[in-house]
């Protein structure tokens, strides 16, 4: 019985390892299958990854070509404005200069209005008082006023900057206040002559 029992033993162990190799190789094909499967869901993967990569560079590629496009574009609208503005800059100076010139010969008018009511009421035979001295220092300011102005058109046609510009329309401003403060003593002192007689 021993020798059957140590037979039967042997042949376990036999019928065992046989067993664990046949399962063994099979496993390992099934593994190998696994593998096959996941090497090809990884190639797939790295596929994806590398399209994605292209694409992404691509529209890297198209993003900065919009964007240099779009930096010369908007280089050229800055151009075009600086001109714009430029030509904008010189018609505001030369709407300020006709504002000037208008001024100027309204109060030049205005002068010789005076000056024709002074003469009509001194041939009246009234008093007129300083009026006409305030006239004739009116009518001074106005024409260095109008000088200024010249001055200040052929600078405007150099297109001199706007800073430069305002010291010699402060002094023609100033020249026009003043020939305008003129004119009005000169009106009072009228009415203060011509309603005492």
């Amino acid at each position: 019985m021993k020798k059957y029992l140590s037979l039967l033993f042997v042949l376990v162990l036999v019928f065992v390892l046989g067993a664990y190799k046949v399962s063994a190789r099979e496993d390992e094909a099934e593994r190998g299958g696994r593998m096959e499967i996941k090497k090809e869901h990884m190639d797939e993967r790295k596929e994806a990854m590398d399209d994605w990569k292209d694409s992404r560079d691509d529209m890297k590629e198209k993003r900065m070509e919009m964007m240099r496009d779009m930096k010369e574009k908007r280089e050229a609208w800055k151009e075009d404005m600086k001109e714009h503005w430029q030509d904008g800059a010189k018609m505001i100076r030369g709407r300020i200069l006709i504002a000037f010139m208008q001024r100027a010969e309204n109060l030049a008018n205005i002068a010789e209005r005076i000056e024709t009511r002074i003469d009509k009421i001194e041939a009246e035979g009234k008093k007129t008082g300083d009026a006409q001295n305030f006239v004739d220092q009116a009518q001074v300011k106005i024409e260095n006023a109008k000088d200024k102005i010249e001055d200040l058109k052929n600078d405007i046609d150099a297109d001199k900057s706007f800073d430069e510009l305002k010291g010699k329309l402060a002094l023609i401003k100033e020249d026009l206040k003043s020939a305008h403060s003129s004119l009005r003593s000169a009106v009072e002192e009228i009415k203060k002559n011509v309603v005492k007689e």
